[in-house]
């Protein structure tokens, strides 16, 4: 069974604050009392959140995250491509995104 992760409106239903409250909290935004940040960033880090990369890349817009879709990685070339994207990928730290029409084909009719 997979555990769900922590999320900001987790945190904030059980300190019975607003979303944003918890949001800004963790940034450290000066309109949120010293109190308050304490305990939301005392809250979160014995629940183990840790802030969504996804999650944060759609709220600004923009992921700066590599991708790279192929029509069909079954291909020996697209395998070779991809295995060295994520080799890169891995040496740097930094995520990579792999699709392809078929799987966006689906995605986009769910």
């Amino acid at each position: 069974m997979a555990v769900e992760p922590i999320t900001l409106k987790i945190l904030a239903y059980i300190l019975g604050t607003s979303i944003s409250a918890v949001s800004r909290s963790l940034t450290d935004h000066k309109s949120i009392s010293l109190k308050t940040r304490f305990r939301v960033k005392d809250l979160a880090e014995k629940m183990g959140y840790w802030p969504s990369p996804v999650a944060r890349a759609f709220k600004k817009g923009n992921t700066s995250i590599p991708g790279l879709i192929a029509p069909d990685f079954k291909e020996i070339f697209f395998q070779g491509l991809l295995r060295r994207y994520i080799a890169q990928c891995i040496k740097v730290g930094i995520p990579l995104w792999c699709s392809s029409p078929k799987i966006a084909k689906i995605q986009k009719w769910r």
